[in-house]
Formats: C-alpha cells, structure tokens, sequence
C-alpha cells in the first residue's frame, strides 16, 4: 500500500512540473508514477495483461481523441443535429466495446483458472474476482472513450459557436453516465433477485448463468467457455461483426451509397465506429490464444505482415477509357502554342503571362488556391489569354485542378472570350467550385481506412489468396477520389475525364487547351518529383527527331529528372488521380504504386505527398517559364510576326496555405514568413523545447515540418529572380493566417464552417494580419503598368515589429 501512496505522490509532483512549465520533469514524473503503480499493483497489472488488446484500443482510443490537432477540427466540423447524435453513438459504442472485451477477457481467464496460485491473487472459485483490479479495468476502460471525447470537445471550444459546444457536451456527457451505469450499477440495480427476463439475459449474462466446468478442453470446450464468458448476451458482438465485415464489403466494392452514407455520419463516428469493429474482430481470437499460453499478439503481427506484400491494393487507378498513352506535345510545343494563338499584347507592347502555384494543406489549400485565382480573374486576368499554367501540390493541387476543370466545363480555352458561348458567369462559377471544394473529403477517406484497408489487412493470407486470383479492393485513396468527383461533379465540373484528353482538342491532338496543369509527387525510393501534366519532354536524338523512352519514367518529363506518371503508368488519368498522385499523405492515405499496363514489368516505385519534396510546386513553375522565355525569344525576332518587338512579363503567383507563416507576437506585432517583393522576410521565432514524443517521433515529425521550410525555400529564388533584378518579372504571394478572431484554418480534409467563410472572404480580406491587401495593392498596379502603391498601413493589432 505504501509504494502505491509513493507512486501516487510522483504523479502528483508530475503535475507540478508540468503547471509550472517543467514538461521535462512532468513527463518523466508521469512515467515514473505509472509504472509505479502498476509494480505494486499485481491485480491490475496482471488484469491489463489478460485484457491486453481491449486495453491496447482504448488506449490507442485515448490518444487519437485527445494528442491529434487534428481531432479539435474534427469535431469542430461536425455540423447538424443527425451528426451530433451520431458522434455520442460512436463514443457510446466503442465505450460498451472496450468494456465489453475487457470483461471478457478477464471472466474467461478467471474461469478457465489461468490465474497462478498464491497470495496477491490466490484461486478463487469461478464466478467470483481474484482483485478488485479485475472489476475496475473494465469499468476504466468504459468509461475512458467519453472522458477523452469531453476533453477533446472541451479543446475545440474556440472553433465552435458556444450553441454548438454546450449541445455536444451534454450529448457526450450523457453517454458518460449511461456507460457509468452499464459498468458500475449493471449489477446492483438488476441482480439475480430478478427473473431470467430476456433483459436480464442481455444484462447480466455472466451473472446468470457463471462457468463452473474448471479448465476446458478442445476447441469445443473453449467455444462453450467463451460463449459463457460473456458480459452481455453473446449475440450483441456477433451482430456487430457481421455488420463490419458487410460494411467492409461494401467499401472493398464501392457498392451501396456508402459515400453519402459516411458522410452523413461524419469523420470522427466513421473513425470510432471502425475502431470497434475491428476490436470486435480481432478481440476474440486474442483471448483465446492468450488462453492457450500462446503468444497472440507475436502470432497475429505474423499473420498482418507476413502477407503484406501480397495483398497490395494501392496501385493508382487507372480508368480503362484512358488505358493508352496520350499524345502530348512537349512543354516546349505548349510554350509557343500559348503565344502565338492566346497571347494578347497589352499597351506598351508587353505580352502578360500568369503562372500560378498552389502550395499543399488539404482543404483549406484547395479552397484557399481557388479564392485566389478567383482574385486574380477579378483584378483582370482573363485565364484564356492570360494564363499559361497552374501548379499544384497536395490540396493546393485540389483547386487548381477543380479551377481548370471549371475552365473546361465553362467553353472558356485558349483565345476564346473569358466568358463566351455557353459559359457560366464567373461568380456562378466561382461559386459551384468554392461549394464544392467545402464538402466534407475526409469522411470517406476514413471509411476506407477503418473499414477497408485495415479489415484487408487483418484478413492477412485470406486477402493475399484474393489479391493472387486478381480481387482487388477499393482502397481508401480512391474514396478520396470518388468524394473529390462527387463534391465537384455535382457541380457539374468534370474532374472524372482524362487530363490530356481534356487538355487537347480532337481535331489537333498536338495543340493543348490552355491553361496547363502541373501537380506534382515524390517517389519514395529516390525523392524525386512524381509530374503528372498533359505535356512531357520526350528525348531527341542528335538530328532532333523524338527518342522512344520506352516506359522509363525519369528523364522523360516536363521537368528536368522528374518521374513523368502518365509514362509510367501508360495511361490517361483522371483530373481526380492527378490531385491524388500530389496529395497522398500516410497514413490518412496510402503510397500510390506506379504499375505500368504491362503484366510482369517491374513496379515504378511509390508516389507520396509533393509536398515533401516539393511544397509550392515551384519546379514545374520554373520548367514553364524557361519554356515560354525560349519561345518568346524566337517569336519576337520572327518578322511579320504579331509578336515582333514585344517584351514577355511575367507574373507569379503563389498561394502560400500555412497559417503558422503569420505570428503573432505578445506585444501585438506581428511577422510574415513569407517571401515577399520588397518586404525582408523576419527570422523565425524561436521553436519551443521538444517534448519526449519529439524525440521519439523525430522522422516524422522531421517529414511534416519540412514542408513548411521547403515552401520557403522553394519561393526564394522565386523572389531573388522576380523581384526587381530584371524587367518583366513579377512575384506575388498571398497567404493564410489567422482570422480576426485569432482562429487558423485547420490541415484536414473537412473545414469547419468558420475557417470556409474566412477563406472565401471578398478580397482576400478574411486574414487580416497576412498583408494579403497589401500584395492585391501590389498586384493590380503592376498588372496595369503602373507604379507601385505606398504600402497600407497594418491593420489594428497587426503591426510589424521594427
């Protein structure tokens, strides 16, 4: 009792550390308390080792709903009384599921007597605890998914209307008190002083009818067991598991309207929903060899990983309207194509051309990418003559894929009126995209990782077996791609069609329709750009004539050493699988496998995240630019020639999407870490000190973060080349940040509905310490040839430090 009162203490004196800033001295108090109390604590510690995987879930339950950032605007973006409900449900299932194989776990070690004889447990006649431990871990356990629920929706307090909060939290608090009274009062208030009712056989099926056949023998004697050990009736889980193994069926096929039906649900009750299925799945069997003094956690590792590299089901989509290598011209071909047949020489013999990048950050990237090109539509840009090409990465390659797509969909391509023929007025366009682009992606995707690749994951052999006859399943990368397509295509923007088929006319497959679309991967093994455009650079020979590439994807791309994925995979590909190819971030989405057509070639390698390699899609950027330069001066010597005497100017544009590029300091200035024409970027702040978890997820933590630094270096040259060192050369940058209330847009696949209406602000206005007013200034001035604007003064609590 004493070392327990000790280990009591260090947790107490972790608490101190951590209120007075000492996370250091808090985290080592904080392990050293528990592991404590678990030493002089023999019945729980042999409970938790008996209940091992219901305790690992919730646990794992536990952390996904209090540690990820990413869960606040989750459950910030739950909207609507149905999703409300549906996330108490969820929180109240996986609560019963936890509690539920806690408790089996320990009746059935309790009644097979797999306790060891003596003092601190003793053998005790079945149907009765060897410890109060064993009644308390699964009490614990129910109880742990709704107080980390409370705490997370407690957290998100700032990103939700006060309405909002009060009305989740009473919904979960309430699920609190009923698991309370599932594994607290169960017994007291239903007893056997009660008839065997069919609700007493629900309720209370351990206490009816307790195993008192001692140690059984043979499979059948264990199943007899294991159907006795049972807290509640046994067809409860079995229920639950045929629903899991349906709904994953569903997912594997695409059958059934499961994209509207997850999100309906919404991401977070998808998520815990699925946590409890496969603890359903998985609990039983790891009981029973636990039962058996085998070792079933090593034994199930075995069965997932040793048939992981024979039921991959994650290579990229290729639709078979589009299962051939599309002729594309080269980037070069592109480049003088745009000006001769768009180009429109402005006053002052200038030829005006926008390039545009959009940098990663899931949702609010894409929305953010096409609030921009909307301003930049409204400020003059007449994407049919003006606008070259658009490069996007991750969600940033989302909308600039949806705006080309719009463009498409809208007759408006190169040389054609901005808004001719049977074209939809720009608000109305712009309005279809922004409603879309706001729809709720992540939903599906969990679905499909919950639901889909981790149930085919755990069906090891079963799913290798499968995959060899060629029955391959959905995985939840398409899912991604199936709610892009369904959010857009509702709006009538074709992001299913083929890229380079919608790129170039049918009478002159070697002309591109204008603007160009550039998104951009990184293959794993190497770090190269993963291109994937509707223009490749094929090589030539010393007489000049094209070189066949044969299927060897590197070296034959727009961009000097990039993997051209349309080469590699010897296909067309969808608008949709041009994003994804850019936006496949682990593990929320899987590495995309480059598989050629052809049967028995060998795999291309894995496509992840741009962004890695990449952030702003600045190499394909530079790539068109060296193009249109080398065409422009060709064409401006060329007599007669309607272009002869001009000058090209350049415009770039970059869509910066990391709201922590905007800092607030505590003296009410604030800094922008964004590289800006005439404005010095400021040194960062100093980061704070790392925390344990830092140093054990270092890699990690390493791969996110540099995408911010990579954005930063990737705009510098951008800057140091653009910004006044030649003529004709422009450089923009508008940028994310906080909003008049202080809140950033979160980095999900669903935003909540004040972060879409900050993005989507007039004017680029909803940000008001980014000095986004101050570029637009900038912008409109240099667009029509005329001198730069004074700077604005900053806005109320947003000045810059001296």
């Amino acid at each position: 009792m004493a070392a327990r009162w000790v280990a009591v203490a260090i947790l107490a004196m972790a608490g101190l550390g951590f209120w007075s800033g000492r996370q250091d001295w808090g985290w080592a108090g904080v392990s050293l308390g528990l592991g404590g109390l678990l030493i002089a604590w023999p019945g729980m510690r042999l409970a938790i080792w008996h209940a091992r995987v219901p305790f690992a879930f919730t646990v794992t339950g536990v952390a996904a709903l209090t540690v990820p950032e990413q869960v606040r605007h989750m459950i910030a973006g739950t909207e609507g009384a149905v999703q409300f409900i549906l996330l108490a449900a969820a929180v109240f299932l996986l609560g019963v599921v936890c509690w539920f194989w806690g408790r089996w776990s320990l009746n059935l070690a309790r009644d097979a007597a797999l306790l060891p004889p003596g003092p601190a447990t003793g053998r005790r006649r079945p149907g009765h605890e060897p410890s109060r431990s064993w009644a308390w871990l699964p009490r614990l356990l129910a109880l742990a998914p709704a107080i980390a629920a409370l705490i997370a929706i407690l957290s998100s307090r700032d990103l939700m209307r006060d309405g909002q909060l009060l009305v989740l939290a009473a919904l979960v608090l309430g699920v609190a008190v009923a698991l309370f009274a599932l594994a607290w009062r169960r017994r007291r208030h239903a007893g056997q002083v009660l008839k065997p009712s069919l609700w007493n056989r629900v309720m209370l099926h351990d206490e009816l009818w307790p195993w008192t056949g001692g140690r059984p023998s043979g499979w059948r004697g264990w199943a007899r067991l294991a159907w006795a050990s049972a807290p509640l009736t046994p067809w409860a889980p079995a229920v639950l598991a045929l629903l899991t193994l349906a709904v994953s069926v569903l997912v594997w096929t695409g059958a059934g309207p499961m994209l509207w039906w997850s999100q309906t649900v919404g991401p977070l009750p998808n998520a815990l929903a699925g946590m409890s299925g496969l603890m359903t799945l998985l609990a039983p069997a790891a009981g029973l060899m636990a039962a058996q003094r085998w070792p079933a956690l090593l034994l199930l590792g075995l069965w997932v990983a040793g048939s992981a590299a024979a039921n991959i089901n994650t290579a990229i989509r290729v639709s078979g309207e589009m299962a051939r290598p599309p002729q594309r011209p080269s980037l070069a071909e592109a480049a003088r194509e745009w000006l001769e047949s768009c180009a429109e020489p402005a006053t002052g013999n200038r030829v005006r051309v926008v390039l545009a990048g959009a940098s990663g950050g899931a949702s609010r990237a894409a929305l953010w990418s096409a609030a921009v090109l909307r301003e930049l539509e409204q400020q003059g840009v007449d994407p049919a003559r003006h606008l070259f090409a658009v490069s996007g990465v991750s969600g940033g390659a989302l909308g600039a894929a949806g705006y080309v797509a719009s463009l498409a969909e809208a007759g408006i391509g190169c040389g054609t009126p901005a808004e001719g023929g049977a074209a939809k007025p720009a608000p109305a366009r712009f309005d279809r995209l922004h409603q879309a682009l706001g729809a709720d992606f992540l939903s599906p995707t969990l679905a499909g990782l919950f639901s889909g690749d981790a149930m085919w994951r755990i069906l090891g052999p079963v799913s290798a077996a499968l995959t060899s006859a060629g029955i391959v399943p959905l995985e939840r990368t398409q899912w991604l791609e199936r709610s892009w397509e369904g959010a857009l295509g509702e709006q009538g923007i074709p992001m299913n069609r083929g890229l380079a088929a919608s790129t170039f006319g049918a009478e002159h497959p070697s002309r591109p329709r204008l603007p160009l679309l550039f998104t951009t991967g990184t293959r794993i093994e190497d770090g190269r750009l993963v291109l994937t455009a509707p223009v490749a650079d094929p090589l030539r020979d010393e007489a000049g004539q094209p070189r066949d590439c044969g299927r060897h994807a590197t070296g034959c791309a727009a961009i000097p050493g990039a993997v051209d994925a349309m080469r590699a995979l010897g296909s067309d590909l969808p608008f949709t699988v041009a994003v994804s190819n850019s936006a496949r971030f682990p593990y929320v989405t899987a590495p995309g496998l480059l598989r050629g057509p052809d049967a028995g070639a060998p795999d291309q390698g894995q496509v992840v995240d741009g962004g890695y390699a990449d952030n702003l899609g600045t190499g394909a950027l530079a790539a068109a630019i060296r193009a249109l330069d080398a065409a422009h001066r060709d064409l401006r010597v060329t007599a007669g020639h309607r272009l002869q005497g001009t000058t090209l100017h350049v415009f770039v544009v970059q869509a910066w999407s990391d709201p922590g590029r905007v800092l607030r300091n505590a003296d009410g200035t604030s800094r922008v870490l964004v590289p800006r024409c005439g404005v010095a970027v400021p040194a960062p702040t100093l980061v704070e000190p790392p925390s344990p978890l830092d140093f054990l997820l270092s890699p990690f933590g390493a791969l996110v973060k540099v995408r911010g630094e990579a954005s930063v270096s990737g705009a510098a040259f951008l800057r140091e080349g653009f910004c006044g060192q030649q003529e004709g050369r422009d450089y923009f940058a508008f940028t994310l940040g906080p909003d008049a209330g202080g809140r950033s847009a979160p980095l999900n696949w669903v935003l909540p509905e004040a972060a879409r209406g900050s993005i989507l602000e007039a004017g680029l206005a909803g940000f008001p310490c980014s000095g986004n007013q101050t570029e637009r200034a900038r912008f409109l001035a240099a667009w029509n040839g005329q001198e730069a604007p004074e700077p604005r003064p900053p806005e109320p609590g947003c000045a810059t430090p001296p």
